[in-house]
């Protein structure tokens, strides 16, 4: 028999700028990531502290989300998220998805 597992999410907004943000912290039983921008500007993501705009994955409002998961993309998944935008008041929606069993 295969055990069930429960999994719960959370959602929340951040709002970016052009100095570099934790957009999320670290979480061991974290399963997916989703990176959505709502603003008209471009948003930079990474899981690095030091991400400079355009060096690593860049978010327009007009593209689709960013989607990470464990199976996928392994730890990388579960580290810190970091963000610096190109304008002020950027904004960036997150869903996360635990393991919550």
């Amino acid at each position: 028999m295969i055990a069930a597992t429960t999994l719960a999410y959370q959602s929340k907004t951040v709002t970016v700028g052009v100095a570099v943000v934790q957009l999320i912290g670290p979480s061991p039983r974290r399963k997916r990531l989703e990176f959505r921008v709502s603003t008209s500007g471009r948003v930079t993501v990474h899981n690095l502290a030091g991400v400079t705009l355009d060096s690593a994955v860049t978010l327009l409002s007009v593209t689709y989300p960013l989607i990470l998961s464990f199976e996928d993309h392994g730890d990388a998944v579960r580290q810190d998220w970091f963000a610096i935008a190109d304008a002020a008041s950027q904004v960036v929606s997150i869903v996360e998805i635990i393991d919550a069993g």
